[in-house]
């Protein structure tokens, strides 16, 4: 299994950072944090990683056609929040954040 994230090469100017904060082999912690979103967004996995990455390049790059207008976070206790924005030309504005489960 190839243990690189892939990231969007224009979503990679909207990262301010990018954290592999693993104690250890056994205990994957990696965390993510925009330019224009105030949070970090932690996973337990690069396979969660990877999809919110994907998921943050659809929303601000994407055709409209394809865009939600809204991207979910699960966080570790497993509570999702869904977080709505507006995109324009790759940066987001943060609308409101609910509580969904």
């Amino acid at each position: 299994m190839n243990n690189s994230v892939i990231i969007d090469s224009r979503l990679k100017s909207k990262i301010e950072e990018l954290m592999d904060s693993s104690p250890d082999e056994n205990t994957p912690c990696y965390s993510v944090r925009f330019k224009d979103l105030d949070d970090a967004f932690w996973f337990g996995d690069k396979i969660k990683l990877q999809e919110f990455l994907h998921n943050q390049a659809v929303e601000r790059f994407y055709d409209k056609e394809l865009r939600k207008g809204y991207f979910d976070y699960v966080n570790e206790h497993e509570e999702t929040f869904r977080y709505h924005i507006v995109s324009k030309r790759g940066t987001l504005t943060l609308l409101n954040e609910e509580f969904v489960a």
